[in-house]
């Protein structure tokens, strides 16, 4: 069994001026068959307030980390409605 971290873009937000990649690190080292999801946020209206372009900027930078060093990855969409 593969443990499962949900809600890698609420994490982001949690813990804003932090290194992610390097917390990210860690949480690797110490799972590494981890699957990791986390909602897509960079799509729509690209939001007036810094704090939230940055959290946003800072989650889709760190998927792109993840997903070179896996070699793999995956997107899917669903709707909640």
């Amino acid at each position: 069994r593969k443990p499962i971290f949900v809600g890698l873009e609420s994490w982001i937000r949690e813990h804003p001026d932090e290194n992610l990649e390097e917390k990210l690190d860690t949480v690797l080292e110490d799972n590494p068959d981890v699957v990791i999801l986390c909602d897509e946020v960079g799509c729509g209206v690209v939001p007036i307030d810094p704090g939230e372009r940055s959290w946003r900027e800072a989650g889709g930078r760190l998927c792109w980390v993840l997903a070179r060093r896996s070699g793999q990855s995956g997107w899917s969409a669903s709707s909640a409605d």
